[in-house]
């Protein structure tokens, strides 16, 4: 099976269909089907057919670039993956895994300058009524290199703005976010959790 990236998965589900057209740079056309699942995004079927055409043995690299209209440019590298590399690739997969079995909100932020450099993260609306919702003064966000947990402010009415706090800058300089950077966060729908991938 074909392991897709969860961030891709979600930041692109309303465009995604079942049906993805690949094209490498010699003309060839390969057509595989995505499951279309959040929790566990995968190339079902035509990802063998990729490794019969190209010859594969071992762990192989393919680069995707998503072009849109579910087509994607692909560049294949004939040359044997280090295991290291194989490692790397699976505990980033472990590390996008969900906290919970979902459904999920997922909410986007693209970061500027500012957002990066101050002590705090204003969050949108949407999000920050999920954090009133569930009540909390801190929540724990699990990235892909270091879980850290940032202090909740809130805004005092008739404001109701609600920011990330202490715990926000430490958590960008872990990550090495850069401005233009899109972060999304996944939260469980039913119940609300300070935990958040």
């Amino acid at each position: 099976l074909g392991y897709v990236d969860r961030a891709f998965a979600i930041e692109f589900q309303k465009e995604l269909g079942k049906e993805w057209t690949l094209a490498d740079s010699e003309g060839n056309v390969h057509i595989v089907e995505y499951n279309e699942n959040l929790l566990s995004p995968e190339i079902l079927s035509g990802w063998f057919n990729l490794f019969d055409f190209y010859g594969f043995i071992d762990d192989n690299y393919i680069l995707f670039r998503y072009v849109g209209h579910n087509a994607f440019h692909i560049t294949v590298y004939m040359d044997d993956v280090p295991q290291s590399g194989v490692n790397r690739y699976l505990e980033e997969i472990e590390g996008k895994e969900p906290l919970s079995i979902g459904p999920f909100d997922h909410f986007s932020i693209k970061l500027s300058r500012l957002s990066i450099q101050l002590s705090y993260l204003d969050l949108p609306a949407k999000f920050s009524q999920y954090i009133r919702q569930g009540r909390f003064n801190k929540v724990t966000l699990h990235g892909l290199l270091m879980d850290v947990e940032c202090k909740i402010l809130k805004g005092k009415p008739p404001f109701r703005r609600i920011k990330l706090g202490k715990g926000w800058k430490n958590f960008c300089s872990l990550h090495s976010f850069r401005e233009g950077d899109k972060i999304i966060f996944e939260c469980d729908t039913r119940n609300p959790s300070s935990h958040i991938r």
